[in-house]
């Protein structure tokens, strides 16, 4: 999809999704371990719904998925609670408008997550996922999952 369509297709789902529903928090629950719940816990509840979503298109694409695997999935976006800013301002950012401070930690997120998962003692295999060093379906599916 193009990166254009992507942001627009996100920004619409940031500003019309209802919000979490209990079966969803159920969802995560059966996937995540206590570490990674919190972690999961303290995102922003767009970002928690997206990684709902694309964990329901991954599941799709990747049936014999692993845990951590699907851990990987659910928590890819967690380094942007380290850069908290609303929906209007990740526009700006990521049109490259906004160079601010958060703005830079926000572009960062992938980086700034692993380093929280490290931190918080995350298993290294979910870890690996998110660094790449997993098997190439793992890529491959989650790539597409989260492009939609």
């Amino acid at each position: 999809m193009s990166s254009v369509v992507h942001l627009c297709r996100r920004t619409w789902l940031s500003l019309s999704d209802g919000r979490l529903r209990a079966g969803d928090v159920d969802e995560v629950r059966s996937v995540l371990v206590d570490n990674e719940f919190r972690l999961w816990n303290q995102m922003a509840e767009v970002d928690r719904r997206h990684s709902v979503r694309v964990l329901r298109r991954f599941n799709e694409r990747l049936g014999d998925a692993t845990r951590d695997e699907r851990a990987a999935v659910l928590l890819h976006d967690v380094g942007k609670s380290a850069a908290p800013i609303g929906t209007l301002r990740r526009i700006l950012v990521t049109s490259g408008i906004d160079r601010s401070d958060a703005g830079r930690r926000y572009r960062r997120h992938e980086v700034l997550g692993i380093e929280m998962l490290v931190s918080a003692g995350v298993d290294p295999a979910v870890v690996g996922c998110l660094r790449g060093d997993c098997r190439q379906e793992f890529l491959d599916a989650f790539g597409l999952a989260d492009d939609e």
